[in-house]
């Protein structure tokens, strides 16, 4: 696979996940206006009143099944996307400094590091050393006790965050927001 075909590829991966609904609607779309125009020209004489009839049912209950069906798989990737990050927090609590900074990376790659999907985490003893936390969402978390030693946390929002006994030391703090935040026996 060439690089071009690569990238239409991510390209294509990324509008779908995006905008989850579009080619099953489009799909669903196109399956009934094509419904449609072969049933006038299957039923266009008058007396085929009773095969109308059941034509357009087939048609109601297809187009039915299609959308739950739709329904049905967006509600299920909604949930293995909140399992997927439920997993990461806990592998970012890890006491495995490798295991806690890759969950951390893929978190940033889902563009749940910078949204508000961490704040509030409960993260308490995380062993996150030199982990690159710029523009992390950690607002409220709770991080006492955390290993933050040599991370970056440039721009990051710990506005209420809870970092009682966490070490900080040579952490990168520059532009970090820290309104309200609990630094009770922190090792600056």
């Amino acid at each position: 696979m060439t690089t071009t075909t690569a990238s239409r590829d991510q390209e294509r991966r990324d509008i779908i996940k995006q905008y989850p609904l579009t080619y099953p609607l489009a799909l669903i779309g196109g399956g009934l206006l094509i419904g449609i125009l072969l049933g006038f020209r299957l039923f266009a004489s008058p007396e085929s009143g009773y095969a109308v009839n059941l034509y357009t049912t087939l048609i109601d209950v297809g187009l039915t099944v299609g959308v739950i069906e739709v329904l049905s798989r967006r509600r299920d990737a909604r949930r293995a996307e909140r399992e997927r990050l439920q997993e990461l927090i806990t592998q970012m609590r890890s006491k495995d400094n490798g295991l806690a900074n890759l969950a951390v990376d893929h978190l940033r790659d889902e563009h749940w590091l910078t949204n508000e999907a961490l704040q509030e985490s409960w993260l308490p003893g995380a062993h996150l050393q030199g982990a690159d936390l710029n523009g992390a969402n950690l607002a409220g978390a709770n991080l006492s006790g955390a290993h933050l030693t040599g991370a970056w946390l440039l721009n990051a929002h710990l506005e209420g965050a809870h970092l009682i006994d966490a070490h900080l030391e040579e952490a990168k703090l520059v532009g970090t927001y820290l309104s309200g935040t609990m630094l009770l026996n922190a090792h600056l």
